[in-house]
């Protein structure tokens, strides 16, 4: 690549736009594993990214169905800078290991779930808890 994405602004922080204005906009495009490897070296301080085999096949489909100008939103552990819980403070030699990839359409975000996360659902505007209530009998209503 000619562009060193340490040291590109449009990258770091969104402002910029030299090569757009340059070569066009959109001219400058980055696939879903290079916006991911950026970001887990340049604001997590990792050596590198690896993934499930899975992972390529969705990331492939993905970008050949039309969402690989989405931008990344890295689901991972908040307890580190790492996708691992226990390495605290800024550890250094590791990789962020992608397990999943999937897309959050309403959002428009393709989501790289690292390390053992578990993500949670998102909840209608009045969740289904709201309508189960328990009887003075035992008996549970509002369950279907």
């Amino acid at each position: 690549a000619l562009i060193d994405p340490t040291k590109c602004k449009m990258i770091l922080d969104g402002k910029c736009g030299v090569c757009a204005k340059t070569c066009g906009k959109n001219a400058i495009h980055y696939d879903d594993k290079e916006k991911i490897e950026t970001i887990a070296k340049s604001i997590y301080g990792a050596d590198g990214v690896t993934y499930d085999p899975l992972v390529d096949k969705r990331i492939e489909g993905y970008e050949k169905d039309g969402f690989g100008k989405l931008p990344i939103c890295i689901a991972k552990t908040q307890a580190s800078l790492s996708d691992v819980s226990t390495l605290k403070g800024v550890p250094k030699g590791w990789k962020l290991h992608v397990r999943e990839i999937n897309i959050s359409a309403g959002a428009g975000f393709i989501v790289p779930e690292c390390g053992t996360l578990t993500l949670m659902p998102g909840l209608p505007k009045v969740p289904a808890a709201m309508r189960m209530d328990l009887k003075d009998d035992g008996k549970i209503v509002g369950l279907k």
